[in-house]
């Protein structure tokens, strides 16, 4: 887990879901709906991906019935955080 500046320590997907959140707000990809996904755009394709790596990310954020035991290993977080790195090349 990482430090912050507030004292607070955070799970490790905490940078990445971060990154996902700004990409969301800048990226302007325009979300697909129920559009089959041979019909999406390209733009709409790329804003599916970004959802599943903040769908992944944001799982130890949240301690829900469903999140509440999720764990991720150092492999997981570099891993989120490298694709994180990659979505926000396209910006």
């Amino acid at each position: 887990m990482d430090g912050c500046h507030d004292g607070q320590r955070r799970p490790p997907a905490a940078a990445p879901y971060g990154a996902e959140q700004y990409i969301k707000l800048n990226s302007g990809w325009g979300w697909p709906g129920s559009k089959p996904d041979r019909d999406r755009t390209v733009d709409e394709r790329w804003a599916a991906i970004r959802k599943a790596v903040e769908d992944q990310a944001s799982g130890n954020l949240h301690k829900d019935g469903v999140t509440k035991d999720f764990s991720y290993s150092r492999t997981d977080a570099e891993t989120l955080i490298a694709m994180a790195a990659a979505l926000l090349r396209l910006l």
